[in-house]
């Protein structure tokens, strides 16, 4: 059994008394991919755990557990997927082959957004196979043989019919299906809490958690479905895929959406007492001693993070921050850290003994034992997607979280960084 090991913290994290208890809802964010939003979730709310000891419980399905669907883009990138597969199957058959493959690159640009999003395989199916169909009619064995695998890693039980396709077709695609299925699949558990969820992966339904899969290197779409719980989604990048996946499903809010909550979360200098009663009626809801509502924007190539926090005693709201995080994904470990030590609202509530201690990182609303999680390991400045020669950030280490997945390290270099002017790395929003 692993063992929880006590890491070192800051000046500004506090010993003793019980831990404050975090729950960091995300605004709908369409700008932003599904990847890259729970990436920045993970570091900021690591960050957030290690400066203040507290408990976190953070991510898009907390977002999606608060807010719905509404305002994400979600339903619309799903139906504009769905009508690009639809595009490229009927262009394909009609030969218009360059048609098919324009289409199908504008759908390859949705699918970390839906490909967890979809209800069954064939979309998934028929946006590879036609295209792959596409580029073998011109020629383009190689670049067909490339999508066929896709399918396969997606989808090892499709077959090609020989009553619907000619004999080239099939046997192109049965050559790259024989050797798809000869390489070597990876043992993944996938576990929740609370157990019993519906797993979707690639649009196929494949059992209840706690479940054993063998899944192929390539990127696999995950999802899981509980009744009154929010939908939680994961993609799982190109490589071996990990050992375990986590998740943490979050209740559903009981209400309906706070839609004025979220409209003026970030953009109003401050907050009438209907957006606190909501606000409180939150932090009760998910047992919290703090609320931070958190915004992701891009402006050009720069990405912007806003928050903004509510503390539950003594009764706090904060001035809405906003925090330019640049182009540079490998420095979003580095600023986000930065991020979180300008939370002196969190600081003053662990400092005042005030913390319940009522939240869990385990559950939310019904709070358990907490689980062991190891240390992570120390890499380079940076920590999203992939290290120099290191391990993709979500198989080095876990928490449990809404994300479901956590950044590893805040990486040497991080000093040197912090020494640099707060101009060059900062926006605050002051109201006027």
């Amino acid at each position: 059994m692993s063992l929880i090991i006590l890491l070192a913290l800051p000046a500004v994290a506090f010993a003793g008394g019980a831990r404050l208890s975090v729950t960091v809802i995300p605004l709908p964010a369409r700008q932003v991919t599904p990847p890259v939003a729970d990436s920045i979730y993970a570091m900021l709310a690591r960050h957030i755990r290690r400066l203040y000891r507290a408990r976190v419980v953070g991510g898009r399905a907390v977002g999606r557990a608060v807010w719905g669907e509404v305002g994400s883009g979600v339903e619309e990138q799903r139906s504009r997927f769905l009508a690009l597969v639809e595009g490229i199957k009927k262009s394909y058959k009609l030969l218009q082959v360059d048609r098919a493959l324009k289409l199908a690159r504008q759908a390859d640009a949705l699918l970390d957004t839906c490909g967890p999003e979809v209800s069954d395989s064939q979309p998934l199916d028929d946006l590879y196979l036609f295209s792959g169909l596409a580029r073998l009619a011109q020629g383009q064995a190689r670049q067909a043989a490339e999508r066929f695998r896709r399918l396969v890693e997606l989808n090892a039980d499709f077959r090609l019919s020989p009553d619907d396709f000619p004999p080239d077709q099939v046997q192109a695609f049965e050559r790259v299906r024989r050797r798809v299925l000869a390489g070597r699949r990876y043992p993944v558990e996938i576990v929740s809490r609370p157990a019993g969820a519906r797993v979707v992966v690639n649009g196929v339904p494949r059992g209840q958690t706690p479940l054993r899969l063998e899944l192929p290197p390539g990127p696999q779409y995950l999802r899981l479905e509980l009744e009154d719980y929010s939908p939680w989604t994961l993609v799982l990048p190109e490589g071996p895929a990990p050992g375990q996946v986590r998740a943490l499903l979050v209740p559903r809010w009981s209400g309906d959406p706070p839609l004025d909550l979220m409209s003026k979360a970030i953009a109003a200098e401050q907050l009438d007492e209907a957006q606190l009663a909501v606000l409180r009626l939150l932090a009760g809801f998910y047992q919290s001693d703090a609320v931070i509502l958190v915004s992701l924007s891009r402006q050009g190539r720069n990405l912007h993070l806003g928050f903004r926090i509510f503390v539950v005693r003594p009764e706090t709201v904060t001035r809405a921050r906003l925090f330019n995080l640049g182009p540079d994904r490998s420095r979003y470990d580095a600023k986000l850290l930065g991020v979180a030590t300008t939370m002196e609202a969190l600081k003053r509530a662990t400092a005042s003994g005030l913390a319940t201690g009522l939240g869990e990182p385990v559950m939310p609303v019904a709070p358990g034992p907490a689980t062991p999680v190891r240390p992570p390991p120390r890499q380079p400045d940076g920590g999203h997607g992939r290290g120099e020669g290191g391990p993709a950030w979500y198989r080095s280490w876990w928490f449990w979280t809404a994300v479901g997945v956590a950044v590893a390290g805040a990486g040497a270099g991080l000093a040197v960084w912090l020494t640099r002017p707060e101009a060059t790395w900062t926006l605050v929003v002051q109201p006027r």
